[in-house]
Formats: C-alpha cells, structure tokens, sequence
C-alpha cells in the first residue's frame, strides 16, 4: 500500500473530476421518455408474474 505525503500531486486531478462528475449526472438523469419505457416494462414483468402464479395454482 503507498501513501501519499504533503506535497505530492492528487492522485486524482480535479478538472477530471469534474468532467467525470459532469458525465455521471447526465447519465443519471432520465427524460419522461425513459421513465415511461421503464414503467411499461415493469408492468409488463408484473402481468408476466402474475401469469406465472396464476398458471401454476392452476397445475
């Protein structure tokens, strides 16, 4: 394990953080669009899954 003492540059350099902390929010930000998308499938998986329960009481 190295240590890093006073006087020795940043491991990691601020402008890329911020850059990568730039990228990383608009990754994470979805549009109505998304959010819809993501909705419909997991209401589709949810009728898949009470399909599933349904089918297998009725065995």
């Amino acid at each position: 394990m190295t240590r890093r003492d006073a006087g020795q540059a940043a491991a990691i350099k601020t402008d890329e953080l911020a850059v990568s902390e730039d990228r990383a929010a608009q990754i994470n930000e979805l549009n109505d669009c998304d959010i819809a998308a993501l909705v419909s499938f997991f209401k589709l998986l949810d009728s898949w899954d009470r399909e599933a329960k349904r089918n297998a009481k009725a065995m």
